[in-house]
């Protein structure tokens, strides 16, 4: 599915005004570690917008303290709406609006790899792809993670990459390519593409999964989408530690797995 640019294309990753975009609640611990890995991109030419979204626990004091410390001219935005869709679609029509062309969006719990803008704008340039995904693995560093459970976490995470094509709603004549699994936490996209087909759902995560309604709008209107995994982002495994692989992997397939309690949702260790 993905088509390289023709070498006379006009665009080059210089013409590319990348907005990091990311929502976050209730980060105080994690999110720290996420700064610190945007800061250390070998290509530092991007702006970042993070969306704190009503937390508690300081988060929004702590991002801003971080880009105050370091002299960043990021952005720290605040939805009061509840929702990682909502907080997600106003960090990136603020970064829209300060003049990004391309958005990329990961989450507080992430840790995006150090290549990771440069790869995200290598792809924009070397192939015609409006909207992509790379690969999430898991975190090491945040819950106890051994080599043999790390291995089964990656082969997990490869299954429901594949899984996700078998699912009812992601087939249909409607679609103009197959399903790929674009993750929220790893997810690029161009700004013209996302105002487009209307952004994230301004959605709470216990209503729907927002970057796949989002996946599944691009597909609506265009095949120039794809999964590069050389685009790499590890995030928490916190979900699956407190609900288990299978409650989590049902809880990702279209929320086939639901807590009784909308509060658990938002699994905080």
């Amino acid at each position: 599915m993905s088509r390289t640019v023709p070498s006379d294309n006009p665009e080059t990753s210089a013409g590319i005004r990348l907005g990091v975009i990311v929502p976050a609640w209730n980060e105080a611990r994690l999110v720290p570690g996420l700064l610190d890995a945007l800061r250390d991109q070998v290509d530092p030419d991007f702006t970042v917008v993070v969306c704190d979204n009503g937390s508690t626990d300081g988060t929004e004091r702590i991002v801003a303290d971080h880009v105050r410390r370091h002299d960043l001219s990021w952005q720290v935005v605040v939805e009061r709406q509840k929702g990682t869709g909502a907080a997600s679609d106003t960090a990136a029509r603020a970064a829209i609006a300060a003049g990004c062309t391309h958005l990329v969006r990961t989450d507080a719990d992430c840790i995006p790899a150090p290549d990771w803008t440069a790869t995200v704008k290598r792809l924009f340039t070397e192939t015609d792809h409006l909207f992509f995904g790379g690969l999430t693995l898991p975190r090491r560093d945040d819950l106890p993670v051994g080599p043999l459970r790390y291995r089964f976490l990656c082969v997990v995470n490869e299954v429901a990459i594949w899984c996700g094509r078998l699912l009812p709603e992601n087939r249909g004549r409607q679609y103009q390519g197959p399903y790929v699994m674009v993750a929220g936490n790893n997810l690029a996209i161009t700004s013209e593409l996302y105002e487009r087909v209307g952004g994230f759902p301004r959605t709470a995560i216990e209503d729907t999964h927002e970057d796949r309604d989002l996946t599944n709008a691009v597909r609506r209107v265009t095949d120039r989408y794809g999964l590069h995994r050389e685009m790499v982002v590890t995030m928490s495994v916190r979900r699956i530690a407190v609900w288990g692989i299978v409650r989590s992997l049902a809880w990702y397939a279209g929320h086939r797995y639901r807590p009784r309690s909308t509060s658990t949702v938002d699994v905080r260790p």
